[in-house]
């Protein structure tokens, strides 16, 4: 019975291994093949930060380029180039962040940082150095803090 249990056990453990290996389906690619909005996004803001490495998500059906930084940090690009998400573990600089929402958090939240933003079709979401997530409306209007 318990070799039994042990192999079924290492059966499982293996499926979910090779699932997980499955999904990952994330390409480096170089900094040139980033759409040229992404390029010029990341030279402008980001021109001090080091690039670790650049890569392509085929896995979505909307293509995803993510650009990660030697600090730590990161930022995802939709197929466009447009920013969908960026994180930086220190903060993210001020003039990245809507001023509506800036001001919220200064207001609010004054000893803490975002370090992240994440926007979608549907709202846009911080998430606070003191561990708290807000979500805004896509007028930067406070809607509610999240779990």
């Amino acid at each position: 019975m318990k070799k039994s249990f042990y192999l079924l056990a290492m059966l499982v453990m293996s499926f979910g291994f090779f699932i997980s290996c499955d999904n990952d389906d994330d390409t480096q690619i170089s900094y040139e093949k980033l759409p040229v909005a992404a390029q010029e996004f990341v030279e402008h803001y980001f021109d001090d930060s080091k690039i670790m490495a650049v890569f392509y998500d085929k896995d979505h059906s909307d293509r995803e380029y993510k650009v990660t930084f030697a600090n730590g940090g990161s930022v995802s690009f939709d197929r466009s180039g447009e920013w969908e998400e960026i994180y930086m573990p220190l903060g993210i600089q001020d003039d990245l962040i809507p001023l509506k929402i800036l001001s919220f958090v200064e207001t609010y939240h004054p000893n803490a940082r975002i370090i992240e933003i994440d926007r979608d079709r549907r709202d846009i979401e911080v998430e606070l150095s003191n561990g708290l997530d807000l979500i805004f409306d896509l007028n930067y209007e406070f809607v509610r803090y999240d779990d």
